[in-house]
């Protein structure tokens, strides 16, 4: 419980500190998001922009079968920097021949911050919360926290396709990461 306390702190200090930083490069740079430019003379169009919806979603299918959805929505602290929700739901379900099926219903969100610190390239931290019962009928609630960058293509002003790599450094017993490299490619709308 303490390790968990101690790296909730930890995240909100990496938030601050990523306000830090988007002050400076917002300084630097009047580009937003991508290579989204907003014009100081259309002060409508930076505050129409305010708002992000994205999100991800996988199916794997065989003797393993997995389907997630992970809806998202932000808001733009600054043009280089938002903040988000993201709930999320996986199904899994593995087939083998020589014993029943096991599947399982995993219930989660996330809250993410991050910052655009070059043309797309950004700096990703997020605090994670997954629920699950396990095939023993116990539930399993590990806490992540999760640091990393990416890149996200815009294809226009308002679309763009992310991807990212992450690293859980809380690692807690029965973590939904297991000391992997976390892959994620998503889809992000800004209004």
């Amino acid at each position: 419980m303490l390790k968990t306390f101690l790296f909730c702190r930890l995240f909100f200090i990496i938030l601050f500190c990523c306000s830090l930083v988007s002050d400076a490069f917002a300084n630097f740079s009047d580009e937003g998001i991508g290579n989204d430019t907003v014009s100081s003379n259309n002060e409508k169009l930076r505050s129409s922009n305010k708002y992000i919806f994205g999100g991800g979603f996988g199916l794997q299918f065989g003797s393993v079968t997995s389907i997630s959805i992970s809806p998202m929505i932000g808001y733009k602290v600054k043009p280089n920097w938002f903040i988000a929700f993201q709930p999320s739901y996986t199904y899994y379900k593995e087939s083998k021949s020589y014993a029943p099926d096991n599947s399982i219903s995993i219930w989660g969100f996330s809250v993410l911050s991050r910052i655009f610190v070059y043309r797309g390239v950004f700096l990703h931290t997020s605090y994670e919360k997954y629920i699950w019962e396990d095939i023993n009928g116990v539930q399993q609630a590990p806490n992540s926290v999760i640091l990393g960058g990416g890149y996200c293509h815009y294809v226009n002003h308002k679309v763009g396709f992310t991807f990212m790599v992450g690293y859980d450094v809380l690692q807690e017993p029965n973590s939904y990461h297991k000391k992997t490299l976390i892959y994620q490619v998503g889809i992000t709308t800004g209004f």
